[in-house]
């Protein structure tokens, strides 16, 4: 018997010529109730720039890290204000790109929150970062389920990403974030401007 995690997944195991009937597909999950408890006491502070969020560990192609820096500038000479918080394993390697290092007013490193007084995951760290936070970015080229996609609408937060295997099983372009095909930087670009300058459409996503 196999278990996959995704539909993704799975068609990589009937690639193998695995019978589907050995096959049961049971997706990655997060604690509900664990979240909407610390919801309840959690005020998210007012800002006049988005907050943005990427949790994952340093695999630079993998995860799109290398398009940070892209990115940023982009953001940048659109006038959107921003700040973007890594979350991950390894993370503060993404300070070694210059133009990062020359604008870290623009960022900040968090390495990987461990899990280990708590029974379930994510951490209640991870968590009110989540929650402190107005849109979960995704630059990676490739997922198998991404469970940081889960945990990040579990907080309310609408996603944005390339439209690749993995996160379109979890995100719905224009339902609970925003999908680009074509890895089209620059759509996702407009869309983050878009909900800079009417916030109340973060709300409308979820």
């Amino acid at each position: 018997l196999f278990i996959s995690i995704s539909k993704n997944i799975k068609n990589d195991i009937i690639d193998l010529e695995v019978p589907k009937n050995k096959i049961s597909l049971i997706p990655n999950s997060v604690e509900i109730k664990k979240i909407q408890e610390i919801k309840k006491n959690f005020l998210k502070k007012k800002t006049n720039y988005l907050r943005l969020i990427t949790v994952a560990r340093f695999a630079e192609k993998k995860k799109g890290f290398d398009l940070v820096e892209i990115f940023a500038r982009k953001l940048i000479s659109q006038q959107i204000k921003f700040n973007w918080t890594f979350v991950g394993k390894n993370i503060y390697n993404i300070k070694k790109n210059v133009y990062v290092k020359n604008n870290q007013q623009f960022f900040n490193f968090i390495d990987n929150i461990e899990n280990i007084e708590e029974t379930y995951y994510p951490h209640t760290d991870l968590i009110k970062l989540y929650l402190d936070s107005d849109l979960y970015v995704n630059l990676a080229r490739i997922e198998s389920f991404g469970i940081t996609f889960v945990e990040s609408l579990a907080c309310d937060l609408p996603i944005i990403s390339f439209k690749k295997k993995g996160v379109e099983e979890v995100v719905i372009d224009k339902k609970n974030g925003y999908l680009s095909t074509n890895d089209n930087i620059d759509y996702l670009i407009q869309k983050i401007k878009e909900l800079q300058n009417d916030k109340f459409k973060l709300n409308e996503l979820l």
